[in-house]
């Protein structure tokens, strides 16, 4: 004798019409899942000089307040820039409330901040659109507001760099800042 086993389907949309609630509970995501997403745009150029003291790449900074302080944060810098010689001696930082966590320097990458454009302030940049990109993660450990900013150094007597420049047909570059909260 065979017996047949079935089970009513179930329609998942329908289900999750019958939650009590709008959205999927954050403790209730999955590891890996994004939980929100901040970003600081810029377009305007600005040009920074180099005193021998970091000066905050005005309006590329986001604020971010964790869900969960187990939360890691995924963070991504891109920033277009120009200089008119060669710009070596140029470096950006990213800061997380006021101590700076990662920086590029003279075209390499150093604490973590991984897969920064290896052009960033070297002489190949004379007179062009260059663009830099690189991401970080951290675990700030906290469920408080975070501020992430980018700054600019430049050791003193280098020549002044100019971020979110345009190029010679006029076309204009971009910087941003975006942190993603991911759920550990």
């Amino acid at each position: 004798m065979t017996v047949y086993a079935s089970k009513p389907e179930i329609n998942v949309r329908e289900k999750l019409k019958e939650l009590d609630y709008g959205h999927v509970p954050y403790e209730k995501m999955p590891a890996g899942s994004v939980i929100q997403v901040q970003q600081a745009l810029l377009t305007t150029p600005a040009t920074y000089s180099n005193s021998g003291s970091a000066s905050d790449i005005a309006g590329l900074s986001v604020n971010i307040t964790p869900k969960s302080s187990t939360s890691k944060m995924y963070i991504n810098c891109h920033v277009s820039y120009s200089t008119s010689v060669n710009g070596s001696g140029n470096q950006i930082r990213l800061i997380r409330n006021g101590t700076y966590i990662a920086r590029t320097y003279h075209g390499t990458t150093s604490d973590g901040w991984f897969g920064l454009d290896n052009n960033f302030g070297q002489a190949n940049s004379v007179g062009l659109l260059m663009n830099a990109s690189g991401f970080y993660i951290d675990s700030p450990s906290s469920s408080s507001t975070i501020n992430y900013k980018v700054d600019h150094y430049g050791i003193p007597g280098t020549t002044p760099i100019k971020f979110c420049s345009s190029n010679n047909d006029g076309l204009g570059g971009i910087c941003t800042l975006t942190v993603m909260e991911i759920k550990q």
